[in-house]
């Protein structure tokens, strides 16, 4: 079993040899069994979240949530902002259930199976700015300690927007 993550979509259906593209995602597809890896940037928040719950407010200590799901849906996480899979609020539970799960299963088919690639863009955003961190890095005639304060730092800036909203849905003020 090869559980299928968010990165197998996004460069499978880059390839633009066809052929390849469509051994490779049915491969994919058929590795993984419905498995799928959850949305990192959303694991990363519930994992914040639970840290804030447990030593702020009391709450209990931080399970560990698998990473690794059969829930539709979970590649990309509510934490992206992206539209709802949700069945019609008429549907019975086992028919919503149904139905969220073969929409997820269609929609993950059919994009890794396209006959037609999705064309490749330079990188832009957080993936830019980590490349061009990555790049100067390399070429700093730092010591090992010195990068990975350097590194340390760059973390640091890059939750400090989802360690202030965590902090925020999970209730914590200053007083």
């Amino acid at each position: 079993m090869l559980p299928a993550s968010s990165g197998h979509y996004h460069e499978t259906t880059k390839w633009p040899d066809d052929a390849a593209r469509y051994r490779l995602g049915l491969t994919i597809l058929q590795l993984s069994r419905g498995w799928q890896l959850r949305d990192p940037l959303q694991v990363r928040r519930d994992e914040i979240r639970a840290s804030y719950e447990q030593v702020f407010l009391g709450g209990p200590a931080p399970c560990a949530r698998s990473v690794v799901s059969l829930v539709p849906g979970v590649l990309h996480g509510p934490a992206r902002g992206g539209p709802s899979t949700e069945a019609p609020l008429d549907f019975p539970p086992d028919f919503a259930a149904a139905y969220e799960a073969l929409l997820s299963a269609t929609v993950s088919i059919d994009l890794m199976l396209d006959r037609n690639h999705i064309p490749s863009t330079p990188p832009t955003g957080w993936t830019q700015s980590n490349q061009q961190f990555s790049d100067w890095l390399d070429h700093e005639p730092r010591d090992s300690q010195q990068k990975r304060k350097s590194v340390d730092a760059l973390l640091l800036h890059d939750l400090q927007r989802e360690l202030a909203e965590e902090a925020r849905s999970s209730g914590i003020t200053t007083t």
